[in-house]
């Protein structure tokens, strides 16, 4: 009779290798939590961006007034007269009818775009982004703040609109 050999692993190697993994997952998974928010920054920075773009790209090929604005938080269908939370989401309509920055019965609304996600909010310098027929901001130029409950690294983001209209977006670190 021969000696049956062996397979598999000793409880001491399994010991090891779960010892192992355990310390690898825990080492990752903060920055997987962080990826997962800088990715979440970067996405809603974007929709914004791209309502602005839209905006701009109407105007231009309108030859009119298009404006952007925040959403009031009770009614999805108006602006928030002069309100700087754009958390609630914003609408961009061509403003045909000279009120800048007011959404009025005669006023063509292009589109909305929901409110944020999570724990974020969106506040800018002003309560309406207005582009020209040229394609140039009609209004002063405004800056939007993204920012998160729970912040880690530079997830906060700006979207900067200065008077030539186009929107850029800027990394900005966390305040501890």
């Amino acid at each position: 009779m021969s000696a049956q050999q062996q397979r598999g692993f000793s409880l001491v190697e399994l010991s090891v290798v779960v010892t192992i993994a355990g310390i690898l997952a825990a080492v990752s998974i903060p920055n997987l939590r962080q990826q997962q928010a800088e990715n979440q920054a970067a996405k809603q920075s974007s929709e914004l961006v791209g309502a602005l773009a839209l905006a701009r790209m109407e105007a231009a090929n309108r030859k009119a007034v298009v404006t952007v604005c925040p959403v009031a938080a009770s009614d999805t269908s108006q602006c928030a007269a002069d309100s700087l939370d754009w958390s609630h989401g914003w609408i961009v309509f061509a403003d045909t009818d000279g009120a800048l920055g007011q959404l009025d019965a005669s006023d063509e609304v292009l589109r909305v775009f929901p409110a944020l996600h999570g724990e974020t909010t969106l506040r800018g310098t002003g309560s309406f982004i207005s582009y020209a027929g040229s394609g140039t901001l009609a209004a002063a130029p405004v800056k939007l703040e993204l920012r998160r409950a729970s912040c880690g690294g530079a997830v906060n983001r700006d979207v900067i609109v200065q008077r030539g209209g186009h929107p850029f977006v800027k990394n900005v670190a966390c305040q501890a």
